[in-house]
């Protein structure tokens, strides 16, 4: 059975949450493109000079994703909207402008692929199953409201050549949201690290506080097999894509799965 949730106002938008979803919180995924684009086989067509949506994904816990609906059916009571239902069509032309500067598929020819994947992977055990608009407009509304670069450089941290602590990184965005990001970065050849991403976790839309922030649980993704392991870790933030040896054929499929 249907069920309709009526969800709190974030930044004064009404939201509506459709069907019943079971999980935890959601991780706000934003990737910096120098760093994602770094020594890749296939070069990225364009770069964009702003922290891109990775993707909205529905969490179990800190370490573990709902996984997709063709997994597991029972991670809602809707049934689902497929990938063929994300269309430019359902965006319209304005919003269909903001999914292409906000959400690029940096490695891709096809902005709309990458959503499809998302919306199949993450999207259908979503508060919005059957909504799909509806998730990626408040995947939009996040990205843009917690877009992360100019606080950085209010903080001192310019892409760049300079080396900082992830520590820096994480005490920068906490002392502008007040709470606990996630850093996930990438290491190259001779173990130099990027900042490659920014996660904010965020509430369900049907509690207390809907789509609010909360801490995660774990300010360093140390589920990589090459990435940052500690806050003391040393961190750069390209200000273009590195290039260098490469790393290891299974890190570089590793990378290219997550995007």
């Amino acid at each position: 059975m249907r069920c309709l949730l009526a969800a709190a106002v974030l930044a004064t938008v009404t939201v509506i949450v459709s069907g019943e979803s079971f999980f935890a919180f959601y991780k706000l995924s934003l990737q910096w493109p120098p760093s994602a684009c770094s020594n890749r086989q296939k070069k990225c067509e364009k770069i964009p000079n702003t922290f891109t949506i990775h993707g909205f994904w529905p969490q179990l816990s800190d370490k573990e994703e709902v996984p997709p609906y063709d997994v597991d059916p029972q991670c809602t009571d809707s049934t689902p909207k497929t990938a063929d239902d994300i269309t430019p069509q359902l965006f319209g032309q304005q919003m269909l402008k903001r999914m292409d500067d906000n959400w690029p598929d940096l490695l891709r020819e096809s902005n709309l692929g990458f959503w499809k994947k998302e919306w199949t992977k993450h999207g259908m055990c979503s508060d919005y199953p059957d909504d799909p608009k509806s998730y990626f407009s408040k995947t939009l509304e996040l990205a843009e409201t917690y877009n992360p670069l100019d606080q950085l450089k209010d903080e001192g941290i310019e892409p760049g050549e300079s080396v900082y602590k992830v520590s820096k990184v994480v005490d920068a965005i906490r002392a502008k949201w007040g709470y606990n990001p996630q850093i996930s970065c990438k290491e190259l050849s001779q173990g130099r690290l990027l900042l490659w991403e920014i996660r904010f976790c965020v509430n369900k839309g049907d509690g207390d506080n809907p789509f609010g922030l909360q801490n995660c649980e774990h300010t360093v993704d140390r589920t990589t097999k090459k990435g940052c392991k500690s806050e003391e870790d040393d961190i750069r933030f390209p200000g273009s894509p590195l290039s260098g040896p490469e790393i290891t054929g299974e890190s570089l499929l590793n990378y290219a799965d997550e995007l």
